[in-house]
């Protein structure tokens, strides 16, 4: 009887459940920490955004992607692997640090790192993005990890009063006093890992893509002019 109860269960359940279903019996064996199963654009597939980043998964488990996936569909390509992310990006702006431009025309979100060289370049130019009307708010992603000395450091910096004012100084060296508070940048650390992270700085742009590396303020105004 039990089993009779078991599969006249299993028969009621939609089939977009059923997928589900597998697809998570299939991604807890690998340890996969699954947050969500949506439908993807594409016909038989299913969206899971994990702790691990955003894949594709057909919708019997069996099979999974992980990389890039273009939507060709509007003026330009946009990497629906990162788009899904951009919602978690802009939950996190009450954390960003920011750098608004008077006459704004696009806004960036860097995730940097204050020990890293080219992330220090993109600051030292920091007036010359905002003078060509682009906003940058910076999250951040330690390099070395968010249990390193260096994560200590950006925590405080993030904990200060005057944040600006100590991200401008620890980027040119001088580290903050310690300081904690209600911001955990362990967050902003496994957001850049959700979304491909791997090196800083690296950029998210308006329409959700992911540009690594550093680029001069024209040359950013123009790839942000071309997307």
């Amino acid at each position: 009887m039990r089993n009779l109860l078991t599969i006249a269960t299993f028969l009621s359940l939609p089939l977009s459940a059923l997928a589900n279903q597998a697809i998570e019996n299939k991604l807890n064996q690998l340890g996969v920490n699954i947050k969500t199963i949506e439908e993807s654009p594409l016909k038989g597939i299913k969206t899971v955004t994990t702790e691990q980043g955003v894949m594709l998964a057909s919708e019997d488990g069996n099979f999974l992607f992980t990389g890039e996936l273009y939507d060709l569909s509007g003026e330009t390509p946009v990497n629906y692997m990162i788009a899904k992310l951009k919602g978690e990006v802009d939950k996190l702006s009450d954390e960003m640090i920011v750098y608004p431009a008077k006459n704004e025309k696009f806004s960036i979100t860097v995730f940097t790192d204050i020990t890293c060289g080219y992330c220090q370049k993109l600051h030292e130019q920091i007036n010359e993005y905002n003078d060509l009307g682009i906003t940058v708010k910076y999250l951040a992603f330690p390099r070395q990890g968010p249990t390193s000395e260096n994560a200590d450091n950006m925590q405080s910096v993030w904990c200060m009063a005057e944040r600006n004012k100590a991200f401008d100084l620890a980027t040119s060296g001088e580290l903050p006093a310690k300081a904690t508070c209600d911001i955990d940048i362990k967050t902003h650390y496994n957001l850049g890992n959700q979304m491909g992270v791997t090196g800083t700085p690296a950029i998210i742009t308006p329409n959700g893509n992911l540009v690594p590396g550093y680029l001069p303020p024209q040359d950013m105004l123009s790839m942000l002019q071309n997307q």
